[in-house]
């Protein structure tokens, strides 16, 4: 595999999307409204990881050409990808669906296009019961470097994603006609008059 990629409008292999914030933005720490995901990637997809780094190298290098760092900066330079092992274990995570995988989170001021296939062609969903966190798929994303406010690094917008499944839910909601579904025989179904026979007078 070459390790030459381009960084721009990159597609994923499948992940695991984590606090999706795909149809309504949300404030971020520094007061801006932005839409976001994170992508959770299983460990053992080493070949995925491997594409991850490169983009991130490409990244870094169309910075060094734009002036936003040098190369010797690079030791210092903020990168996205983060281990969710580590984080778990030094308690800057506690969330266990990071056990065993990488993770990116991706943003974009502007709304994104959230879609699924459905019979053979490409569909735009609208609703978060369609997407939410635990749903598995790809997304279209853009490594690219910045140099703001004195923090410089390689960062990640996101540009659109497609659902593949639905995995476990990750954002605490039950699905409640899963859960109903064990009590629906308690349900009394009405009764319903019969017909009148053929000797039964109809009253007028």
């Amino acid at each position: 595999m070459s390790k030459t990629v381009n960084p721009r409008n990159y597609v994923t292999d499948v992940v695991t999307f984590s606090y999706a914030n795909v149809f309504e933005p949300k404030e971020t720490p520094s007061g801006t409204m932005k839409y976001s995901t994170c992508m959770l990637l299983d460990k053992k997809n080493t070949k995925e990881k491997a594409r991850w780094d490169a983009c991130v190298e490409a990244a870094f290098n169309a910075g060094v050409k734009k002036g936003l760092f040098s190369k010797k900066q690079r030791p210092i330079i903020k990168t996205p990808i983060r281990d969710g092992d580590a984080e778990l274990e030094t308690g800057v995570k506690e969330d266990k669906s990071y056990k065993g995988r990488w993770f990116i989170n991706a943003s974009s001021f502007d709304p994104i296009e959230v879609t699924t296939a459905k019979d053979g062609k490409v569909v735009q969903l609208f609703e978060t019961k369609d997407f939410f966190s635990g749903c598995y798929g790809r997304a279209i994303v853009s490594f690219y470097p910045y140099n703001k406010e004195g923090g410089r690094g390689i960062a990640v917008a996101l540009n659109g994603v497609f659902k593949i499944g639905e995995g476990e839910r990750l954002d605490g909601k039950v699905n409640a006609s899963s859960v109903f579904a064990a009590f629906a025989d308690e349900v009394e179904e009405p009764e319903t008059e019969s017909e009148p026979g053929e000797d039964e007078e109809i009253p007028f």
